[in-house]
């Protein structure tokens, strides 16, 4: 009898063990699951401006679905203007702090972007959507407005940032590598 009541506290604490490991093993699962989604994410965000990084661009971009009739996307390649300059007076944790309220300001105009990148150091890329080349040079108008009019006074009194942007048309399954220049206009890329 003592035999019999033996296993059967070893076949219950068995059980409790298994329990045990099984629900580690479920939080285990939770938690690098977790991982795997932030490290996908961390994979396809600029992790400085939170907005897509360049091969996320990149990927999102093919994937687009094509446009109606007389529409057309237009690459904008925003450049912050001396951004060295500011990185060496101000430091790069001013820097880091203009590129973080640059691409807030970016996304804060209506109807902003079909994509919005970070592509590299002070350079962001934005894809349009807009019915012509008069509309998407306004656009970039009141984006380089934007930037300028950022308040960055609490950062240092002298700082002010200003943005140059280059517009190129995009064909669905074009190259970012080399547009070519649009005959009626030439500041836009075809």
């Amino acid at each position: 009898a003592r035999h019999v009541a033996r296993q059967a506290v070893d076949v219950v604490r068995v059980k409790v063990e298994n329990q045990s490991l099984a629900d580690k093993l479920s939080c285990a699962n939770v938690e690098l699951e977790q991982a795997l989604a932030m490290a996908v994410q961390l994979g396809y965000e600029d992790s400085l401006t939170g907005l897509f990084n360049r091969r996320a661009f990149l990927q999102n971009i093919q994937s687009l679905p094509a446009l109606g009739e007389g529409q057309d996307r237009y690459l904008l390649l925003i450049d912050l203007d001396h951004f060295k300059s500011i990185n060496d007076r101000f430091g790069h944790c001013v820097g880091d702090a203009v590129l973080k309220r640059t691409a807030i300001a970016i996304q804060s105009i209506e109807n902003c972007a079909d994509l919005c990148a970070r592509w590299g150091g002070e350079e962001f890329l934005m894809l349009v959507s807009k019915s012509s080349c008069e509309q998407v040079i306004g656009h970039a108008n009141q984006l380089r407005t934007t930037i300028a009019a950022l308040s960055l006074d609490d950062l240092h009194p002298r700082l002010s940032v200003s943005a140059s942007i280059g517009i190129a048309v995009w064909q669905a399954g074009g190259s970012l590598a080399a547009p070519q220049a649009e005959e009626d206009h030439p500041s836009v890329f075809r």
